[in-house]
């Protein structure tokens, strides 16, 4: 009895304290040990399992709401979904009689040679499954003083890989022209016959010239377009 009324007299004394959360639990536990024995130091250390309880529920609920979040960016990203690859059997062709009424039907805005040329002509590649535009392309010849330019300008509308266009990926020399870098390179079956890639107003361009000029002439091509 003595005990217990000890105890009681410390926890009143307690009550007048104001500690800390963490030290307020450790010590209510303690001075319930003393007045009720075993079975009340148990009691208190359930009720300090308790008070812990949400903050751990708090922390694996944010833990769960991380890794959704990660896996839903990994699945379902647009950023990381590769280009995709379009076959011939997959693309048709359509003539273009107007390209100035094309490009504003379709909202486009593209640079595209002009000029003393013969016999231009246009395209557009479209995706049979959905009829997206796929790319433009231009096919024209030019007289120069060394001979005809044969010029074949296509300008990727949509993302992916179109058939053709690989050489366009083995470039190895850039050249500046007007303030942008172009990847080029020459055929290595026939040095008359140059490639050329570059971006301008949101459009890849890839250009190939056939020519009995040199790179020079390439970058010439390139400018007109800038």
């Amino acid at each position: 009895m003595e005990k217990k009324k000890d105890a009681l007299a410390a926890l009143r004394a307690y009550a007048d304290k104001k500690p800390s959360r963490s030290e307020g639990a450790e010590e209510a536990a303690r001075l319930t040990g003393r007045l009720y024995g075993a079975e009340g130091t148990a009691r208190g250390r359930g009720a300090l399992a308790l008070a812990r309880r949400p903050a751990l529920l708090a922390l694996l609920a944010a833990a769960l709401v991380l890794t959704a979040a990660l896996l839903f960016a990994f699945f379902y990203g647009g950023g990381q979904k590769e280009p995709m690859y379009f076959e011939d059997s997959s693309i048709y062709t359509e003539t273009i009689e107007d390209i100035g009424q094309f490009q504003q039907e379709n909202g486009l805005s593209l640079s595209l040679f002009e000029g003393d040329l013969l016999g231009s002509k246009y395209i557009a590649v479209r995706y049979i499954e959905d009829g997206r535009l796929l790319y433009v392309r231009q096919t024209a010849a030019a007289l120069t003083a060394e001979g005809p330019d044969t010029i074949t300008l296509s300008i990727c509308i949509s993302e992916g890989h179109f058939p053709g266009f690989n050489v366009f990926t083995q470039l190895g020399q850039t050249m500046q022209v007007g303030g942008i870098e172009a990847a080029y390179g020459q055929d290595s079956m026939d040095e008359n016959t140059f490639y050329a890639k570059f971006t301008a107003g949101g459009f890849v361009y890839c250009l190939k010239l056939v020519t009995f000029g040199d790179a020079q002439a390439l970058e010439s091509y390139i400018a007109q377009l800038l």
